[in-house]
């Protein structure tokens, strides 16, 4: 099977002819700058290039893909364009800022920090009024600098044989919000003026409606796995209460899975990104529409790959869960990665509805051997 065919294959529920490989087609299926640097330069091959600055996540090359088995192509809007995430950047005590298009300021210490965290909030006071929030310019997804290159990349990928995967804008519906107004001010805005928050919500949606009718009318030709993110879980419970989550945030999900699906001019899956323990909105997700849910955080309370797959597997497809990257993989020998791996296999696998892929991105520190123990386990025991 060409690589393409392997995947919506097992999309469709049914078994191609082995498990399909995803490895960094998405900002949360890769790894880290740091961690790509310990198996990139043992290769000769170069490091250095970001293909998302604000997690860290490594520009993969061509020959890691390759060996890895990958059978998955990101397709992802223009980073570097004028107007899209660094708006405008500095050095100030010894650490570096970023303006964003929402106007928010992220912040990385130089001293070894991995990440950038928001430091200011462009509607950041606790009394909001509606003069003040209608006043406020929610950014255009659509504009021109993040389509650059996009057709160019689908058509190669798709010559050559591989599914696209379409990245979002990095824009989530619900979890934006917090960019605007701080978590804290946000989840109070759900409770206390609810009215505010789903303006909010609207806003955004709007936004990525117009984003996707771009991306499906520019790449019409070719069938399409299309990433929505939403984070609504910790480790231990929803962020949110269900219901709060069904009234409120669950309409605008909808709305934007309807959109898409209703203006593809080609074969789409919805691919629904959330960490955590989200099993009390399983059922919604299902019911909205999703094709397809990532990452399967299976140490997550309520997560278990055996019982989502047996209450969903028939319903949804699942892309990850192959090995949890936060403890299992960090706290088990190289052979019990190997073990893990073949578990998670023999659980997600029967009848198709699996795409290989660890739980979210690889750290620094990350053990090279396990790394690789990994893909070759699934090289060896993922045919059908």
């Amino acid at each position: 099977m060409l690589p393409r065919e392997r995947v919506w294959t097992t999309l469709n529920h049914q078994e191609p002819d082995r498990i399909p490989v995803d490895f960094a087609s998405t900002h949360i299926t890769g790894m880290h700058q740091e961690a790509y640097k310990s198996i990139a330069l043992p290769m000769g091959l170069p490091v250095g290039k970001m293909n998302f600055q604000r997690s860290g996540t490594a520009e993969i090359a061509e020959e890691v893909l390759q060996k890895i088995g990958s059978d998955v192509r990101g397709v992802w809007p223009n980073k570097l364009g004028e107007g899209h995430w660094a708006v405008k950047q500095w050095h100030q005590d010894n650490a570096h800022y970023i303006l964003d298009e929402w106007g928010a300021t992220w912040k990385k210490g130089l001293d070894g920090e991995l990440y950038y965290s928001v430091v200011e909030c462009p509607l950041p006071q606790e009394e909001l009024e509606w003069e003040e929030l209608k006043a406020y310019p929610y950014p255009t997804l659509d504009n021109d600098a993040k389509f650059v290159g996009m057709k160019e990349k689908a058509k190669a990928y798709h010559d050559a044989g591989y599914a696209l995967f379409i990245e979002n804008p990095m824009v989530e519906i619900f979890h934006s919000q917090t960019r605007v107004r701080g978590y804290e001010n946000f989840f109070t805005d759900l409770l206390i003026e609810p009215e505010m928050a789903t303006y909010m919500m609207a806003q955004t949606e709007e936004q990525m409606e117009a984003y996707y009718k771009r991306v499906l009318t520019e790449l019409s030709d070719y069938p399409l796995i299309v990433r929505l993110s939403d984070d609504l879980g910790s480790q231990s419970s929803l962020l949110i209460g269900a219901d709060c989550y069904r009234e409120l945030v669950k309409p605008f999900h909808k709305k934007l899975i309807d959109f898409i699906k209703s203006n593809a001019k080609n074969d789409v899956k919805i691919f629904f990104h959330s960490d955590g323990a989200i099993d009390p909105v399983l059922p919604d997700l299902v019911d909205i529409g999703i094709d397809i849910l990532n990452p399967i955080q299976y140490t997550c309370q309520g997560m278990d790959t055996a019982t989502v797959k047996r209450k969903y597997g028939d319903k949804i497809s699942f892309w990850g869960g192959g090995i949890d990257t936060q403890s299992v993989f960090k706290e088990a020998t190289v052979q019990g990665v190997r073990d893990e791996v073949r578990r998670q296999m023999d659980i997600l696998a029967p009848g198709g509805g699996f795409v290989f892929s660890q739980v979210h991105n690889f750290q620094k520190g990350m053990d090279v051997e396990k790394f690789w123990a990994i893909w070759e386990t699934v090289e060896k025991y993922g045919a059908y």
